[in-house]
């Protein structure tokens, strides 16, 4: 009896896991989607476009949406969808090898140069498809975040000119590469490449023939279910860079059809994965503030590293201002 409850439970579970799909979501304006959900540990952003229009950050758009995975099987729980089309059409289950969701994906960067610039050959401009753009500031001397790339596209139109793109564009100090940016002279690079390469991830560079490691087959819901339309996806990839800390850099995520406006494609970038490796300092008070005053009480300083370096040793130097003297109106403390 014991044996029969347990195998229902866990049918009903698998069904369950089975059938889910993703949520889609394009209540909150881009400046929201990226101060709220996308930006992490040690970063800051400001001065927030969508293809390259001033101020236009503050409206709700359909192609840059929130997405939450739910209980489905996708590797990303929850964050922030650049699409081609409608961002609705990344829903499951997989019900079509040609999903086109494009009404009313506004709005549409008509053409971009630096999508352009990563399209091989003489294939065809980009068509449609949307630009997220964004200044930062780094705390420490490292950027990263991760994201995964699915397409409708895929796999019959992979190492075809139906070829849609997508860069994560990167400029400012220390940074040098082709992508040319006014203010910028060294130019910038993309942060969207195949690991260990400087080779950009499309639908041509990653498929069943072309580094198959980074390619999943999705095709009637093989590797998600019912969770997402697209047939198929890029593994969940990192993008990372090496940056000076409190420097301003520049960002552009950019994402378009090729060639044509259908079959959509869309960037899957995780929430809160946008960071820096940086230290976080805070102070903590008897009087819950920040301020520290004279008295026989505590206050204590904290040093939080990010997770990921936990197994490293680190080494923190610091500067104490004020008018205070350290071994007379409080304990001498250790620095480094």
């Amino acid at each position: 009896m014991k044996k029969k409850l347990l195998l229902s439970i866990s049918a009903l579970f698998t069904s369950m896991y089975l059938f889910a799909q993703i949520t889609v979501s394009n209540t909150q304006t881009a400046t929201q989607l990226v101060q709220n959900v996308l930006m992490g540990f040690g970063v800051t952003a400001s001065n927030i476009s969508v293809n390259g229009v001033p101020f236009s950050a503050n409206n709700v758009y359909p192609n840059i949406t929130y997405f939450n995975a739910g209980t489905t099987s996708f590797p990303i729980q929850s964050g922030v969808l650049l699409t081609t089309g409608n961002g609705s059409g990344a829903k499951g289950p997989n019900s079509s090898p040609s999903f086109t969701a494009n009404t009313p994906a506004t709005p549409s960067v008509a053409t971009d140069p630096h999508l352009n610039a990563i399209i091989p050959g003489t294939t065809p401009l980009p068509t449609n498809g949307v630009v997220l753009e964004f200044d930062f500031v780094p705390a420490g001397d490292t950027i990263s975040f991760k994201y995964m790339f699915g397409s409708d596209e895929y796999p019959e139109f992979a190492n075809s000119s139906f070829n849609d793109a997508f860069g994560f564009f990167l400029w400012g100090p220390g940074i040098s590469g082709p992508y040319v940016l006014a203010g910028y002279p060294a130019g910038g690079q993309t942060l969207a490449v195949i690991p260990g390469t400087t080779t950009p991830v499309t639908i041509n560079t990653v498929n069943p023939t072309q580094n198959p490691t980074y390619y999943t087959n999705n095709q009637s819901g093989a590797a998600y279910g019912s969770a997402i339309q697209y047939d198929g996806t890029t593994v969940l990839l990192s993008a990372n860079a090496s940056v000076q800390c409190g420097q301003t850099y520049h960002i552009k995520l950019a994402i378009s059809n090729v060639g044509d406006q259908s079959y959509d494609s869309g960037v899957f970038l995780e929430a809160g994965s946008f960071s820096s490796a940086a230290v976080d300092v805070a102070v903590a008070t008897v009087s819950g503030d920040t301020t520290i005053v004279e008295g026989c009480t505590f206050a204590d300083f904290i040093f939080t590293r990010p997770a990921g370096q936990t197994n490293d040793t680190l080494i923190i130097n610091y500067t104490i201002g004020g008018v205070a003297q350290q071994g007379v109106d409080y304990n001498n403390l250790v620095n480094p």
